[in-house]
């Protein structure tokens, strides 16, 4: 759970610098000008994002720090601006530093003050990629589409009105980076829940499945704040739909929510579908059962039905691998529900790769962040930078692979 304070912040400092760059005897050579202002005091809610404008000559680039580096939400966004959405009180120095001379920058001070209101938020994120790029198109739809969820009859009604149209399951073809599934960020969504919270989905259609998201400030008058994280290099050039997922306490309650969104550039990983001699398919289930004395992760390579047969014979009983078809309030997709398809014309052609992990907490969620050709499994952590949930969690890992990929073995890696 993210804890924000509603806070302003005053800035009354107006710091302009000259950056000067060229070539050759310094006679006619060019001029390059970076100059950041902030003219007027500026008192700003919690979430709210305001601008400084970065004026440039000659496509002068620069960067931006921060000192202290967290709090104030300072970033840059283009080429033209810095961006501050503060977080936490305190007095923060922004510098801009000419990107061709770093001994060039001009400051600016911001004093960011507390006015004691407290939002208490926190975001996941699932894709949710249309099942079918003609039918699942929503007519009318103009993204992003942003619901209320107050009750878990809301949420069973949500459910029927898009269950046809994007993909509450799995993740498409050879898709990785998915995050959670929309049924495992779901799964808690009871009665229970919802007597002190309330959840926001907030459904964005992307023009490449390499850009990701996350939530950056919530304000008072119902902003929502979301960063997009685009590839700096070569994207995909597949279209995607994300929903973003936000839980909120019921004692917040704006007369509306409103979604504002800011750019980074960002590197881009190496994305699965890149490696055509790698593709993958891969689902996460929630498969709890604490087991004494075992080692985590346990990989097993399964490459039959009989194969299948016997994994679940042994871990039956101490797992659970049952059937949770459709929605279920409170629970996900079930293990036997998608290995429902490993039949012998699947193994014909394909194998699969269990991944079974376990975790302190069933706040954290996984996504396999990258495969190597020597079969090295990444798989990045998710966990809430604030409270998590007491409760041990077991999931298993599912990774489809095409039979021509074949390395001598598998390991697995966890970040975070």
């Amino acid at each position: 759970m993210k804890q924000l304070n509603r806070m302003g912040f005053i800035a009354s400092t107006v710091m302009v610098l000259m950056f000067f760059t060229g070539c050759g005897d310094g006679k006619g050579e060019n001029t390059r000008s970076v100059s950041i202002s902030i003219t007027e005091t500026l008192d700003v809610l919690i979430g709210e994002t305001k601008t400084l404008n970065v004026t440039r000559q000659n496509t002068a680039d620069f960067t931006v720090s921060v000192n202290p580096a967290t709090g104030s939400g300072c970033v840059k966004n283009g080429n033209d601006a810095v961006i501050c959405t503060p977080t936490e009180e305190g007095t923060y120095t922004v510098t801009v530093t000419a990107a061709a001379d770093t001994t060039k920058k001009a400051d600016a001070t911001l004093t960011v003050v507390d006015n004691g209101v407290q939002i208490q938020w926190s975001a996941r994120y699932a894709l949710t990629t249309r099942i079918n790029r003609i039918d699942g198109y929503v007519e009318g739809a103009d993204y992003p589409v942003v619901t209320v969820i107050y009750s878990e009859s809301d949420l069973e009604q949500y459910f029927k009105d898009f269950e046809s149209r994007y993909d509450f399951y799995s993740r498409p073809g050879s898709k990785s980076g998915a995050g959670v599934g929309f049924m495992d960020a779901i799964e808690d969504y009871t009665d229970a829940f919802f007597s002190g919270k309330y959840v926001v989905f907030v459904l964005l259609e992307e023009t490449s499945g390499s850009i990701r998201h996350e939530v950056e400030a919530i304000a008072e008058n119902g902003d929502i704040v979301i960063r997009r994280l685009v590839p700096s290099g070569a994207a995909t050039d597949d279209m995607a739909q994300w929903h973003v997922i936000i839980e909120l306490e019921n004692n917040f309650d704006p007369d509306q929510f409103n979604v504002l969104f800011v750019d980074e550039s960002v590197i881009a990983p190496v994305a699965h579908e890149t490696a055509s001699q790698i593709p993958v398919d891969i689902k996460y289930v929630r498969t709890n059962g604490y087991v004494d004395g075992v080692n985590y992760p346990i990989i097993t390579v399964i490459s039959s039905e009989s194969d299948l047969e016997q994994y679940c014979r042994d871990f039956e009983n101490r797992y659970d691998l049952s059937s949770r078809p459709g929605y279920q309030p409170g629970r996900g997709v079930g293990f036997m529900d998608v290995i429902e398809d490993y039949t012998d014309a699947f193994f014909s052609g394909k194998y699969v790769v269990f991944v079974l992990l376990e975790e302190t907490s069933g706040s954290i969620r996984h996504e396999v962040e990258s495969i190597a050709e020597n079969g090295d499994i990444v798989i990045r952590r998710f966990m809430p930078s604030t409270s998590m949930t007491a409760d041990m969690a077991q999931w298993h890992i599912m990774i489809e692979f095409d039979a021509g990929f074949a390395p001598e073995r598998f390991d697995v890696r966890l970040v975070d």
